[in-house]
């Protein structure tokens, strides 16, 4: 099975070394390959990993997880060429915990 992963963050880095260790065919989808995140997670996964354009990686799984701010989520949809293909999993947490729980700005 193809999977993708969007977002080569800590939750994005976490679900792709978990995914490769299960063999899955992995994607992943990053803005930059120069990001230190990214780097290492070049460094760490093997070289059958792809990492290519969020765009790119959107149409190369089968399921897809999006490890992204949630902010980022919501124009994604918007320009996603036939999500309702491949399954999808939202990864993304937009809660700031400051004082308590409360949606980030940028969604309300």
């Amino acid at each position: 099975m193809k999977v993708a992963v969007l977002g080569g963050g800590r939750m994005g880095g976490s679900l792709a070394q978990r995914l490769v260790r299960a063999g899955y065919d992995l994607t992943m989808g990053v803005r930059s390959l120069q990001s230190p995140a990214v780097s290492t997670l070049i460094e760490t996964l093997p070289g059958g990993v792809a990492f290519v354009p969020p765009e790119e990686a959107l149409l190369a799984g089968e399921v897809v997880f999006l490890a992204l701010p949630a902010h980022v989520i919501l124009t994604l949809y918007r320009e996603w060429p036939h999500p309702e293909r491949r399954v999808v999993i939202d990864c993304s947490n937009p809660v700031d915990w400051q004082d308590g729980p409360r949606v980030r700005e940028e969604l309300q």
